[in-house]
C-alpha cells in the first residue's frame, strides 16, 4: 500500500506531463458531468481558532474565493449527556479509527458538518463546498474552477482531498472512491446526499467514518478530483504542509 501510495503521489504531482500522460492513456472514460463552478463554499471554523480563520480568509483574498466561515460545534459533557437522551448520539458511540470512545470534540465535528448538510436542504442549491479550517488550496482558482466543472452527475460526494483513499481512476479528470474516506478536509455534497445522510441519523462513529460506512452499503456514491486541490494542514504526518496543532487529533 506504502509503495502504491508513493507511485500515485510521482505520477499524479510530479511532473504535470506524466500525470498526464498516465491518465490519458491509462484511463479514458467518458462521464456525464455537472458544472457546479458556482457551488457556495463554506468554512467550519471555531471561534477561538482565529490562526486558522485568517488563513481562511488570506486564501479567500489571495484565489478571490468568496469562502462563507460558520461557527463550529464546542460540546460539554452535559449537552453529550442530553444528546444521548435526545437519541441523536450513541451512548457508545465508537472511533474504529481509534478503537476508543468518540469524544466531545469529535461529536462537535460531527454536528457542525450535520448542520450545514440540513441547512442545504433548505435552499434551492444543488450542492455546497464545505471546507475545514485546515484547508490549503494547493493550486490556482482556474484549476479548481476547471474541477468543479467536472462533477460527475452521479455523485452524492466529491471529494478534493483524497489522502489514501482506495480509488479507481476513470479518467484524466476523475476518481471514484471505493471503500472509504478519511477526513473531511474539502468536499462537496449535493441535496441528495445530505438528505440520505440525515436520514435516522445517530451518532455512532466520526464523520468521515459515518461517511465511509454509508458507502460501504452502497447507499453513496463518492467521487474526486485526480489530484488533492485541498491538503490539510493539521497532520504532523503531512511534513510538507503542516502548520496548525489539530483540535480533534490532540484529545
Amino acid at each position: 500500500m506504502f509503495i502504491k501510495d508513493i507511485i500515485w503521489f510521482t505520477c499524479a504531482t510530479y511532473p504535470p506531463k506524466i500525470h498526464t500522460f498516465i491518465t490519458k492513456h491509462l484511463a479514458n472514460r467518458k462521464i456525464p458531468y455537472q458544472d457546479l463552478s458556482n457551488v457556495p463554499i463554506v468554512c467550519i471554523n471555531l471561534p477561538k481558532r482565529k490562526d486558522k480563520r485568517r488563513f481562511i480568509e488570506q486564501q479567500s483574498r489571495k484565489h478571490n474565493l468568496n469562502i462563507q466561515c460558520i461557527r463550529g460545534i464546542t460540546i460539554e459533557p452535559i449537552q453529550r449527556a442530553r444528546l444521548v437522551r435526545k437519541g441523536l448520539v450513541n451512548l457508545h458511540a465508537q472511533s474504529r479509527a481509534r478503537k476508543n470512545q468518540l469524544t466531545n470534540k469529535e461529536i462537535g465535528c460531527f454536528l457542525a458538518h450535520m448542520t450545514i448538510w440540513d441547512t442545504l436542504l433548505t435552499t434551492d442549491e444543488p450542492a455546497i463546498l464545505i471546507l475545514e479550517d485546515d484547508a490549503k488550496l494547493n493550486t490556482t482558482k482556474k484549476e479548481l474552477i476547471y474541477y468543479l466543472k467536472r462533477v460527475p452527475k452521479k455523485a452524492d460526494i466529491y471529494t478534493l482531498n483524497l489522502r489514501h483513499a482506495k480509488r479507481t481512476v476513470l479518467n484524466y479528470n476523475t476518481v471514484k472512491i471505493t471503500n472509504s474516506i478519511e477526513g473531511l478536509t474539502a468536499y462537496i455534497i449535493t441535496r441528495k446526499a445530505a438528505k440520505k445522510l440525515l436520514t435516522n441519523l445517530q451518532i455512532n462513529e466520526a464523520v468521515d467514518e459515518y461517511i465511509s460506512s454509508q458507502l460501504q452499503s452502497k447507499n453513496l456514491n463518492i467521487y474526486g478530483s485526480t489530484k488533492d486541490l485541498f491538503t490539510e494542514t493539521s497532520t504532523r504526518a503531512n511534513l510538507f504542509s503542516y502548520r496548525f496543532k489539530s483540535e480533534i487529533q490532540n484529545h
